[in-house]
């Protein structure tokens, strides 16, 4: 693969191809409204005005994301996980942030690592530890990063 040395992503973030990419995959995942109180199906029905205010806004780096709406939900273990819902647009400009972003840099991540990570998967990652318990392995240690930093 030819290497290559980026100096400027944010020209591509703000394409608009990438952002009508972005809004399908946006589209496609559904969700709920953030904040705003704007759902997908509201942003769609004016896509265009709303994609060529976000590239502006992105191109004048005048672009700031709304604050998250903060949901809780009820684990079936009786705890309460907080969850953060993004406004649609912002979800859209995460997405098109990933599009041009993970090309980069998935080339550089190694086979074993799986978290977060496209056709990657929890199923996977078992496979794996059955596969290095049957070579004679004893030990697989599971680690909970997000508890480990806030005790």
């Amino acid at each position: 693969m030819k290497k290559r040395k980026w100096f400027s992503l944010i020209d591509k973030v703000w394409k608009y191809d990438n952002l009508q990419s972005a809004t399908a995959l946006v589209a496609k995942n559904a969700g709920a409204a953030g904040v705003d109180n704007q759902s997908i199906k509201e942003f769609l029905a004016d896509k265009d005005k709303h994609l060529l205010e976000i590239e502006r806004m992105l191109r004048e780096k005048q672009y700031e994301p709304h604050p998250v709406r903060a949901v809780d939900i009820p684990k079936d273990n009786g705890k309460i996980r907080s969850l953060g819902i993004p406004a649609v647009r912002d979800r859209i400009v995460q997405q098109s942030l990933r599009i041009v972003m993970e090309p980069i840099f998935e080339v550089k991540f190694k086979d074993c690592s799986y978290g977060f990570r496209p056709n990657r998967n929890c199923h996977q990652v078992i496979s794996k530890v059955e596969e290095y318990i049957r070579a004679g392995n004893l030990w697989a240690v599971e680690i909970d990063i997000e508890n480990f930093l806030t005790q």
